[in-house]
């Protein structure tokens, strides 16, 4: 055998690895799903989209750009001549989705998360060159995508003090609970009341309220601003130098903190999605570290 037909050989074996595997990772499969609402999910089955979780986007819903054949050729092209391989850009999901009403299951992919725990993927249609991976389980449980199951009722992992508000604290060294949403009718205002604690040394916290670091959501994805942080009895509004306000958390010691987002108006019973990032260190360090407080369908109390 020559050596320009075996090159062909691997050229074309290259391109058949492209098209089946390299644009979304894990292992394909066509085999029928059962999922956590009791549906089984098929190929060629349509897939029907919720309210995204994090107010313009979906936390668990990834877009892609699809490769077309003449990319894989390039890409085999660049592998056979040493040059890189341009990467496949993942991106989440937008509110736009809710839109799409006919996404269908082209195939499923199987990848291996923590502790070597198989996820299942649906890979979904988009638009003539977008992809979409849909973990059906994972989707399920946040609402994300719709069950065809009338008895299913989506539920989240870690709750907060309402049946259906979902936490995440930006550090497992601490605890975050929710302890109020409280919309204020004259001010036009929402401040989110929590209660953090920790068990490690005494701590100094910093919540930052920039434009990009705090923002609270409504579910037709309006977006809105913060007003006033507080950590204890040390506040800030939006109007000071810096962008961030401190406070000492001791060891044991729960420390309330309140976020007040302005320009809302008293009709929203109920908010989608609310982020503020969050700078900790030892309080006599200045070695920060960074996270972000997390919190999804927060019911608002309006007096």
């Amino acid at each position: 055998m020559n050596k320009k037909y075996i090159i062909i050989l691997q050229i074309f074996a290259l391109l058949n690895f492209n098209l089946t595997a390299a644009q979304f990772p894990g292992k394909k499969s066509k085999k029928n799903f059962l999922a956590i609402d009791n549906i089984t999910y098929k190929v060629g089955d349509f897939i029907s989209f919720g309210q995204p979780i994090k107010g313009k986007n979906y936390a668990s819903i990834i877009s892609f750009k699809r490769k077309s054949f003449l990319d894989n050729v390039t890409d085999v092209s660049n592998a056979l001549s040493g040059k890189d391989i341009e990467s496949t850009k993942f991106t989440l999901g937008t509110k736009d989705l809710k839109l799409k009403k006919d996404a269908k299951i082209k195939f499923f992919k199987i990848l291996k998360g923590k502790e070597n725990k198989e996820i299942l993927y649906a890979i979904v249609s988009y638009t003539k060159e977008i992809d979409l991976a849909i973990p059906i389980n994972n989707a399920l449980e946040l609402g994300e995508i719709k069950s065809n199951n009338p008895n299913f009722n989506p539920s989240i992992n870690q709750k907060g003090d309402t049946d259906d508000t979902h936490i995440k604290s930006f550090s497992s060294d601490f605890d975050v609970k929710l302890l109020s949403v409280k919309g204020d009718r004259n001010s036009q205002t929402i401040t989110i009341e929590m209660l953090i604690k920790h068990k490690i040394v005494h701590q100094k916290m910093c919540l930052n309220y920039g434009t990009n670091d705090a923002k609270l959501y409504d579910f037709e994805g309006n977006e809105y601003l913060v007003k006033e942080v507080k950590i204890g009895a040390i506040k800030k509004n939006s109007y000071n130098f810096g962008g961030y306000v401190c406070n000492k958390i001791p060891t044991n010691i729960p420390v309330k903190a309140t976020v007040t987002f302005k320009q809302i108006l008293p009709d929203k019973s109920k908010m989608s999605f609310f982020t503020i990032k969050v700078g900790y260190t030892p309080f006599d360090s200045y070695d920060y570290e960074y996270g972000n407080i997390e919190m999804t369908n927060l019911n608002v109390e309006w007096k």
